[in-house]
């Protein structure tokens, strides 16, 4: 059975003090202009989900933490305990083992989830207490620790996952770094169960690496002076090489040479396949952008045809809602 996200509690996350919403088991659709907050409902359910503490550290805890909160503190009494924090949790539903069902969420109730806090560390509780009292505009976001745990209060990261989800997000279509991030999640949902699988490719991959360093550089490096220690190489070392230049072909045609909306549309495609079965949660940033009116059409209907896990789609675009009823 696939986990469906039954809440999500935000507090002092951006632009929320503390909101709650309880979403639909399957179409999710937030509608509305920009900076009202819809995108920061997709950023939460992947930042929960991910387990990636430098996910959040890139983003940075003064772009996360709610600036009402930090005001509120700022016009309060600034001590340690009054130090506001951030919380994002997630309450699922799902066939989960006993690591997944505690009381660590804000309710106080057993159930499953995850979550995401991020607090003052106590281990610098002197530290941040001095630098308060020295500083009346100082904030300590230096000094605050990022964690990933379930309702049992078990931690989690990247490399074991508890919800599994996919973001496409069309603002950074562009972006090589999105379309790599895409790409690695898609590998490593069709290779979940497939350990043995996933270490024959790198193995074999460096294989070939050494191969073609060994046969083909040789020529190269004959020409370099023998009287140095110098020759060409292939970088290696890195575990994550293979995945690096993992690539989605559409008809021989690299998904990166396509325009962003067809982009859009392959990424998207691409996930849905696997939704409800590898994939819990597909998380779609603004589908619109890039689209011609024929390709959103496109786009919605295939949306509708295979979805089968729970989808949250963020649009200025209410064509969206009503072409999918």
């Amino acid at each position: 059975m696939s986990a469906i996200i039954e809440k999500i509690k935000m507090i002092n996350y951006k632009r929320f003090l503390s909101y709650t919403i309880y979403p639909n088991q399957k179409v999710n659709i937030i509608v509305g202009d920009n900076e009202t907050g819809k995108s920061s409902v997709i950023e939460a359910i992947d930042l929960v989900s991910s387990g990636n503490v430098r996910k959040v550290e890139t983003i940075g805890l003064d772009k996360l933490l709610n600036i009402e909160a930090v005001h509120q503190f700022n016009n309060g009494a600034r001590t340690f305990d009054n130090l506001p924090k951030l919380k994002i949790e997630l309450y699922l539903k799902g066939s989960f083992d006993h690591t997944m069902s505690g009381k660590n969420n804000t309710d106080g109730r057993v159930c499953d989830g995850i979550r995401l806090i991020c607090e003052p560390n106590p281990d610098f509780q002197n530290e941040i207490t001095d630098s308060l009292n020295d500083s009346k505009d100082y904030f300590p976001y230096d000094y605050y620790k990022i964690r990933f745990s379930t309702f049992a209060d078990e931690g989690y990261t990247g490399y074991k996952k508890k919800l599994r989800s996919v973001l496409i997000d069309s603002t950074t279509m562009n972006s090589s770094h999105a379309t790599n991030h895409f790409i690695k999640s898609m590998y490593n949902q069709y290779t979940e169960t497939e350990v043995k699988e996933r270490a024959a490719h790198k193995s074999y991959y460096r294989q070939m690496k050494n191969t073609f360093q060994k046969e083909c550089l040789e020529s190269l490096n004959s020409r370099v002076p023998a009287n140095t220690n110098y020759k060409f190489g292939l970088k290696n070392g890195s575990s994550i090489d293979f995945e690096n230049d993992l690539m989605i072909y559409e008809d021989e045609i690299s998904i990166d040479n396509k325009g962003t909306g067809k982009q859009t549309i392959i990424k998207t495609d691409f996930a849905l396949e696997r939704s409800g079965e590898n994939i819990d949660v597909i998380l779609i940033e603004e589908p619109e952008n890039h689209l011609s009116h024929s390709n959103l059409r496109i786009l919605i209907q295939r949306v509708a045809a295979k979805q089968n896990g729970q989808l949250f789609i963020t649009t200025h675009n209410s064509l969206i809602s009503t072409r999918l009823e």
